[in-house]
C-alpha cells in the first residue's frame, strides 16, 4: 500500500469508525493499542535505526533538554488554566482530590496511553512518512491528525486543544528526537488537563471514567 494512502487511512479516516458508531467509543483504547502494535510490527519488519525513532543514544542524550522546555510550556499552560478556573470559581476534578488510589491508577494508565500515542504519532509517523512531504508540511499534518483523531470524543474543544498539544509534542520531538521526553511531557499535560477539569472534553459523558472524575 502506498504510504500516502496508509497515512490517510490510519491517521485521518480511522476516527470515522467511532464517529459513525461502527465501533462503540468504549473500545477506543483497544483500537489505540492495536494501532500501536501494528506500528511496532512495521518497525520490526523494516528495522530502522534507533535514531530515526527517537530511541537509543539520541533519546537518552536529549531527554532532559526536551523535558526542561516541555516543563516550561506546561507551567505556562497550567498557570493560565488555573487562573481562568479561579476567576470562574470552578473546583478541581473531584476524582483527583478525594481518591488517591484512583489518582495513582489514572496516572499509570494515562502514561501508558501517552506512550502508545507518542510511539504512533511521533516516532512512527515521522520515520514512516519522512520524505513524503517537506518537513514543515509533515509537522503541520502531524499536529492536524493528532487533533482530528480526538473528534471521537464529540467535542471540537478536544480537537482544538489536541491540535495545540500536537504542535508542541511534534515540535519537541523534531527538535531533539527524544521519544521518552515527549512521552513524559504528554503524560504531564494530559494528567494536568484531567485534574483541572479539562478532561471532560476528552471522555464520553456516559463513560465510567467520566463518572469517576465527577465523584
Amino acid at each position: 500500500m502506498p504510504r500516502g494512502i496508509e497515512l490517510a487511512l490510519v491517521f485521518f479516516l480511522s476516527p470515522v469508525i467511532f464517529v459513525g458508531e461502527l465501533i462503540p467509543a468504549r473500545f477506543l483504547l483497544l483500537v489505540l493499542l492495536l494501532a500501536a502494535l501494528w506500528a511496532i510490527w512495521v518497525i520490526k519488519r523494516h528495522k530502522p535505526a534507533d535514531e530515526l525513532l527517537g530511541l537509543g543514544t539520541t533519546n537518552r542524550r536529549n531527554f532532559w533538554p526536551v523535558l526542561l522546555v516541555g516543563l516550561i510550556a506546561w507551567a505556562i499552560g497550567l498557570a493560565i488554566v488555573l487562573t481562568m478556573r479561579h476567576h470562574q470559581r470552578i473546583p478541581l476534578a473531584p476524582g483527583f482530590t478525594t481518591n488517591q488510589w484512583f489518582t495513582l491508577a489514572f496516572a499509570v494508565v494515562y502514561t501508558a496511553g501517552a506512550a502508545a500515542q507518542e510511539l504512533l504519532f511521533r516516532s512512527f509517523f515521522f520515520w514512516r512518512y519522512r520524505g513524503l512531504l517537506p518537513l514543515w508540511a509533515l509537522f503541520l499534518l502531524n499536529a492536524i491528525s493528532f487533533g482530528w483523531i480526538h473528534i471521537v470524543f464529540g467535542s471540537w474543544w478536544s480537537v482544538g486543544l489536541s491540535f495545540a498539544g500536537g504542535l508542541l509534542f511534534a515540535g519537541l520531538y523534531l527538535w531533539r528526537r527524544s521519544l521518552g521526553g515527549v512521552v513524559a511531557i504528554h503524560a504531564l499535560f494530559g494528567f494536568s488537563a484531567f485534574a483541572t477539569g479539562l478532561g471532560n472534553f476528552f471522555v464520553s459523558s456516559s463513560s465510567p471514567l467520566a463518572r469517576m472524575l465527577s465523584r
